[in-house]
């Protein structure tokens, strides 16, 4: 692939996450942030830790801390592209989900959903699913201890840069497991 073509793919995945409207509603160890007060706040999410999927890093224990909602290493690329707060847990405090994306510099944009506990002030990235490859976020929120995320993806006979289908994805803790569809195909 050219650095022409990775710098159309980069500018088209960076559009995406800018210009789609989303929404986002309120409803101790080394791998956490300190949460400042009695919620989470949406800066302390796009500033967190995030647990990184085993497909995209290759072991299940991989941790990566954002700054101002991205991360950056060579080619590769991660930023959060929405932020909803709520409680996950029923512990009656304030936790999150964020969705974000990662690019390896190819052509594939994938997009992740994590949820965030609350654990003694501590900000806790629990765990992730993966939505999809270059789909759409039309909204994101919290509601009931539910994660909710609409989506547009791919439908029968698009192609990987076309989306036609509205789809949502709903997902929940068990324990520290998120429970959901794997992708939003």
């Amino acid at each position: 692939m050219t650095k022409k073509t990775t710098l159309v793919w980069t500018l088209f995945a960076t559009s995406l996450c800018f210009c789609l409207p989303l929404h986002a509603e309120e409803a101790t160890d080394t791998n956490s942030v300190k949460a400042q007060g009695k919620g989470l706040t949406e800066k302390e999410v796009r500033n967190a830790i995030y647990r990184i999927s085993p497909w995209e890093s290759g072991n299940p224990d991989t941790f990566v801390k954002f700054k101002d909602g991205a991360w950056k290493d060579g080619e590769e690329s991660m930023a959060v592209t929405a932020v909803a707060l709520g409680d996950l847990n029923k512990d009656g405090t304030t936790d999150a989900a964020a969705v974000y994306y990662t690019s390896g510099g190819g052509s594939g944009v994938f997009f992740n959903v994590t949820a965030f506990v609350n654990k003694n002030g501590r900000l806790m990235a629990v765990d992730n699913k993966v939505l999809g490859d270059r789909v759409g976020l039309r909204r994101l929120r919290i509601k009931d201890g539910v994660i909710i995320a609409d989506v547009i993806s791919h439908g029968p006979g698009d192609g990987a840069s076309q989306t036609s289908v509205n789809r949502t994805g709903k997902y929940h803790l068990k324990g520290d497991k998120l429970i959901g569809p794997d992708t939003m195909y």
